[in-house]
């Protein structure tokens, strides 16, 4: 399968988990209180990747902050966390990140 060169220009942002920082399934996730560290990563009109210098990137989050990439999550478990990424007119898909309650299984537990 061939499919055609993209224009190398930045049309849209991915926020991933930034290199060793993902769980096992890929999902976002923090304890209470913890940092998390987020990378936006570019693509073109071909979603091929695309260079993004880490400081033009402009970062917000709904339900804790983000500075730099560096997601601090609140101190008390609260659900979901909202993140947005944007550089000029290229904009991410919001992020959703679950705050993990440490008193709250996250799975189904196993009888003994």
């Amino acid at each position: 399968m061939f499919v055609a060169k993209g224009d190398g220009k930045l049309h849209r942002l991915l926020i991933k988990p930034a290199p060793g920082a993902a769980s096992a399934d890929g999902d976002l996730r923090v304890f209470p209180g913890l940092r998390r560290t987020l990378v936006a990563e570019g693509v073109d009109d071909h979603q091929t990747p695309v260079s993004v210098d880490p400081e033009s990137v402009l970062w917000s989050a709904r339900g804790a902050s983000v500075e730099g990439g560096t997601l601090v999550a609140p101190a008390e478990p609260n659900g979901r966390i909202t993140v947005d990424a944007r550089v000029g007119p290229a904009v991410a898909q919001p992020a959703k990140v679950t705050v993990l309650d440490p008193d709250r299984p996250a799975g189904p537990r196993a009888r003994l």
